[in-house]
């Protein structure tokens, strides 16, 4: 009885990694295809694999025909998105016109030389262009040849303006280990990229409010409360508010492999989370009858959820932030379920949640280095406990060395100092930094 129960449980846990692994195959099947799938064959392809997995279990060949199927899935959930995407970007009829749009600023403008960046979302009314409409743009606002982006007219978060803009679809260079700016238009759903004209007829409607708004506010505060020099990297570690950072930063963060120690990232959402659930803990042991009502485990992955959450909002909702909080709260799922599972059960949860919620974040870098650092440190690291420093100091050595040719392969780069500044930066940034 024990024994098969026991080849139930690994078998389902071999399904449970065979499903995450057919879903991701189908998807990147979908996002390499040379050009879009039509919705309706999306949908076919959907049905087509919905109806086979209803008739898995009277085949002979069963685990190969429910691969088959979660792959097809795969495939038409990110074609359908590939094709909403790119219906999005602006006809070409529509370019080196001039338009007037009206919308909300909905990140933190970025003040370069003599031009201001920022994203406008359109309104999704009638008072807007129908190819515009509840559309996601990127503006620049130039001034004068002679003139500073600080003299201009200040556009802030959360406000609401109306342009003459210039637009046109967005598009890039294609360079290995470089940029892919229409990827990146592709992967947010972004519309068009253009610029304001006439200036003298751009005019504020509404005062900034909401999150954006909240963010540039306590990003203000974090100037004034803070030396110049130190004053960006509280503000980039704080809210992810990486405008403060030049060139030159980036090039020193990127030498020495501590890029995603700075801003928000996965690393702080998930040390937040640990905080918030060893808060719980000490809650749960402290008050026992809160254990009557609310198991302690429950409590932590619930406390867990809430405070990725939290954080991930103060971030702005950046994608790497919703990723790792999809990935803590599909952990939370299955430690809430009550069931026995091994790590790469929880992965394999996390994989198919984050594909099933945005499948084009498998054309960002993160997702594969966050997946594949997380896979080759179940696999790589011994099961038996060797203690707190050996532990860390193996992980480190264990994460650098597999995704060393991934990092290259996705950047053209990688740093041969990373290690070493990781094994004093992360504790430093854990235990000390992230906590304040």
């Amino acid at each position: 009885m024990r024994q098969g129960r026991r080849d139930a449980a690994e078998s389902a846990r071999v399904s449970l990694a065979n499903d995450a692994i057919a879903l991701v195959s189908g998807a990147v099947v979908a996002l390499l295809a040379p050009r879009s799938v039509p919705i309706a064959l999306c949908l076919a392809i959907a049905a087509a694999g919905a109806g086979l997995w209803f008739v898995v279990a009277k085949w002979r060949w069963r685990t190969i025909a429910r691969t088959l199927a979660i792959a097809s899935m795969g495939f038409a959930l990110a074609a359908a998105h590939a094709a909403s995407s790119l219906a999005l970007r602006l006809p070409a009829t529509l370019e080196r016109e001039d338009l007037r749009v009206r919308g909300r600023i909905v990140d933190l403008p970025v003040e370069e030389g003599r031009r201001t960046r920022f994203h406008l979302h359109v309104d999704d009314d009638s008072t807007q262009h129908v190819d515009l409409r509840g559309r996601l743009l990127r503006l620049s606002w130039y001034g004068a040849r002679d003139e500073h982006a600080s003299t201009l007219p200040r556009v802030h978060a959360g406000a609401r303006w109306e342009f003459d803009v210039r637009l046109r679809a967005p598009r890039g260079l294609r360079n290995p280990g470089w940029f892919d700016a229409e990827r990146h238009a592709l992967a947010h759903r972004l519309a068009a990229t253009g610029y304001v004209r006439n200036p003298s007829s751009a005019h504020a409607l509404t005062p900034p409010h909401g999150l954006q708004a909240w963010r540039a506010n306590m990003a203000e505060r974090i100037d004034i409360a803070v030396a110049a020099p130190v004053a960006r990297f509280v503000r980039a570690l704080a809210l992810g508010d990486t405008r403060g950072l030049d060139d030159a930063d980036w090039a020193t963060l990127r030498a020495t492999g501590l890029t995603h120690l700075i801003a928000i990232s996965g690393f702080h959402v998930g040390l937040v989370a640990g905080f918030f659930a060893l808060i719980a803990s000490a809650a749960w042991r402290a008050v026992p009858p809160f254990a009557r009502n609310l198991p302690r485990p429950i409590a932590m992955a619930i406390a867990a959820v809430l405070g990725a959450a939290v954080y991930t909002a103060v971030a702005g909702f950046a994608l790497p932030t919703v990723r790792t909080t999809l990935m803590i709260a599909a952990v939370a799922a299955v430690r809430c379920a009550r069931r026995a599972h091994a790590s790469f059960d929880a992965l394999a949860v996390a994989v198919i949640a984050m594909v099933a919620f945005d499948p084009l974040s498998l054309l960002g870098a993160g997702f594969w280095l966050s997946v594949c650092g997380v896979a080759w440190l179940l696999w790589c690291l011994p099961r038996v406990d060797g203690g707190i420093v050996r532990s860390f100091a193996a992980a480190q050595a264990v994460a650098t060395i597999g995704l060393l040719p991934l990092t290259v392969a996705l950047f053209g780069q990688a740093s041969l100092a990373g290690p070493l500044a990781n094994l004093v930066a992360i504790p430093w940034w854990s235990l000390v930094v992230v906590p304040l």
